[in-house]
């Protein structure tokens, strides 16, 4: 039973979605594009809740693969608050969607999962790099937060241009996540 939990938390681990490195450059040649977005988690006072997981998937493919980012790894602190992390994550071109929300503790299993429906979608072009805005979650139990879309570009991409300096500018297009 050991080693099929090790085996589920190592493919897990493998579906999230990792930042490209400080030297990363864009290339038309590679036929991928870089989704450049903050994640934000805020739980009530006096609630400890474990890290959420949101997961993304590519619209319109026939195998529904769920890649995730977590709020709590991944990605850099911005201005030194664990809180918020910026991630800028490479993927094919194609429209996606971030769709589901979740969280565990280890050993515990899935403490918390989004029941009310929502999506942010985005769409990622080859060379090219978007940013898509920050997502918030507010946590006030297990049954009940809220997920909002936030316009952070002057921090977000000030904080992107400090940490990648081999992506310009003007190779980065704004569209905010559109919810569907």
């Amino acid at each position: 039973m050991k080693k099929i939990l090790a085996l589920i938390c190592i493919f897990l681990a493998g579906c999230a979605a990792t930042s490209v490195p400080p030297q990363y450059t864009l290339d038309q040649k590679k036929g991928k594009g870089l989704v450049i977005m903050s994640l934000r988690q805020v739980n009530a006072p006096g609630l400890a809740f474990p890290p959420l997981v949101v997961n993304y998937r590519k619209i319109g493919d026939l195998i529904d693969i769920d890649n995730g980012l977590f709020a709590d790894r991944g990605g850099i602190p911005i201005h030194g608050n664990e809180s918020i992390r910026l991630h800028a994550f490479e993927l094919d071109p194609g429209e996606y969607e971030f769709h589901k929300v979740w969280a565990g503790a280890p050993g515990v299993g899935t403490t918390f999962s989004s029941i009310k429906p929502f999506a942010a979608r985005f769409k990622v072009e080859s060379g090219r790099a978007v940013y898509a805005g920050m997502l918030e979650f507010r946590v006030w139990s297990s049954s009940n937060y809220s997920v909002h879309v936030i316009d952070r570009q002057d921090r977000d991409l000030g904080v992107f241009a400090e940490n990648w300096r081999a992506v310009p500018r003007d190779r980065i297009d704004v569209k905010l996540f559109a919810d569907r």
